[in-house]
């Protein structure tokens, strides 16, 4: 079986519908498959996600996106693991720069900042689509579209733009635009550099319009801001009653 021979990290914290970006680098002396899986380290062992690859003597950059289905807190029974097992042959197998990145933010926190940037509400079939690649490069250089089980489904070349007056970084345009496919889990990848994991939907943007309502809703002082409307975690009463 794979999982007769295994490295992983246990304790991992999952959270049920937040979706998770896997990234390492892997070789072998000999070409075998290997898997990533995430889920339960412990009885009854249910997986949340697993992705079986290729590991070949020349080293290879992986990225796995997924949707986590269970909850497991810091201290659970959650892990990361990857098998070896199931051979018929002795192997090396080697994996680095090993990254997982998921989950809500804790209150303060910050997302780690990717050298590719793009459109966190997703893009759109028909219209451009567009990210930014922060680079010191002066010439071009390729990129990598791929899907949610790590296909590589567009590439092309990125267009230097020189320096952002407004953040002070040389930057180069990627534009997908021709790629119009929808789906979720899209990452972009250039060189080591890889993308928070994006979708492609013509209902992507029409969330926008109801968080811009909802916005005049939520900064009322006045009145109770309602759970019903805004969650738990931000409800609050009324400020400012009677106060001119």
């Amino acid at each position: 079986n794979g999982y007769d021979a295994l490295s992983g990290q246990n304790g991992v914290p999952f959270e049920a519908g937040q979706q998770y970006t896997l990234t390492f680098d892997a070789h072998a002396t000999t070409a075998q498959q290997i898997s990533a899986v995430a889920g339960e380290a412990v009885s009854p062992y249910r997986q949340i996600s697993r992705n079986d690859v290729t590991v070949t003597p020349t080293t290879q950059h992986f990225t796995v996106t997924f949707t986590s289905t269970l909850d497991f807190p810091a201290a659970g029974n959650g892990q990361l693991a990857f098998w070896f097992g199931g051979q018929s042959f002795d192997n090396t197998i080697c994996l680095d720069n090993i990254s997982l990145v998921g989950g809500v933010l804790p209150p303060g926190g910050q997302a780690p900042i990717h050298g590719i940037q793009v459109n966190q509400d997703g893009y759109a079939p028909g219209l451009p689509k567009q990210a930014t690649l922060v680079s010191d490069s002066t010439t071009s250089l390729p990129w990598t579209l791929k899907n949610s089980g790590g296909t590589t489904v567009a590439t092309g070349q990125t267009t230097p733009r020189g320096a952002d007056a407004a953040s002070g970084a040389n930057v180069h345009e990627i534009d997908f635009s021709t790629y119009d496919t929808t789906g979720t889990g899209y990452t972009l990848t250039v060189g080591s550099d890889t993308s928070f994991p994006f979708s492609i939907s013509a209902d992507g943007l029409k969330k926008l319009r109801y968080d811009s309502l909802a916005f005049f809703y939520n900064q009322r002082s006045g009145i109770p801001i309602d759970a019903t409307y805004v969650g738990a975690d931000r409800a609050r009463p009324a400020g400012h009653v009677n106060v001119a």
